[in-house]
């Protein structure tokens, strides 16, 4: 009899850890309606999306069956310490599309390597590369911020930034805009820790995409926009 009670008091507070662990700890499913395949699996720890040793989410391609998504998270948060923190695959192909780098929710990653990086998963174009440390776009040697047309190859965005501010030392664009098709520079923007500067010409040149003529410029120092009058001599812009 005693033992028998023993057993029981076993069974029942295992039964109360188990219930408890699947108050705290939830595994959700969800299956395509048609094929029943999996598509997500989310992992949560107290309401939050969480895993410590694995993708708190996973998604797959309902057809297919191909991965095409994780995220490595941390209490809610994006996090991965020695890789990616979120993957993502094309769901026909299966191959890789895109990865982002970040610790605790920020995008970030050491080295000199990018943080973001998207690619077409038909051609292989970089179509997209952002450098980033601790939350702030920042690159020294490069521009930290690069976005390019997929089906072309050209680059339409490109900034050059430090601790997140446009920013570069050399008499060249800290932001420039192509057209994806033409190829030419609608936008020119100098700048200097942040601030529209430029020594010896126009901080800022916009050009028609067609034909690339220069259509408006400004001319600015120190974040101060001047106005060049006929004897040379800057100036305020009119109010």
């Amino acid at each position: 009899m005693c033992l028998n009670l023993t057993f029981s008091a076993v069974c029942c507070i295992f039964a109360t850890v188990t219930d408890l662990i699947e108050e705290i700890l939830e595994l959700r499913l969800q299956r395509d309606p048609k094929t029943r395949r999996v598509v997500s699996r989310r992992l949560s720890l107290d309401g939050r999306l969480h895993c410590e040793d694995g993708p708190a989410i996973e998604e797959f391609d309902g057809i297919t069956g191909h991965r095409t998504r994780q995220e490595f998270r941390m209490h809610g948060d994006l996090h991965a310490e020695n890789g990616p923190a979120m993957i993502i695959w094309d769901g026909v192909s299966g191959k890789l599309v895109e990865e982002c780098y970040l610790k605790d929710g920020s995008y970030h990653r050491s080295g000199g390597l990018p943080a973001i990086y998207r690619q077409s998963p038909t051609n292989g174009v970089v179509a997209r590369e952002e450098y980033h440390l601790n939350g702030n776009a920042h690159r020294v040697d490069g521009p930290a911020i690069l976005f390019r047309e997929e089906e072309t190859g050209i680059t339409t965005q490109e900034e050059w930034r430090i601790s997140d501010s446009l920013h570069r030392a050399t008499d060249d664009p800290a932001f420039t805009c192509r057209d994806p098709h033409t190829g030419v520079v609608t936008y020119e923007e100098y700048c200097h820790y942040g601030e529209k500067h430029r020594e010896n010409g126009p901080a800022i040149i916009e050009r028609n995409r067609q034909t690339g003529e220069v259509f408006s410029e400004e001319y600015w120092r120190n974040g101060q926009r001047i106005v060049p009058n006929q004897q040379g001599l800057e100036e305020p812009p009119p109010p």
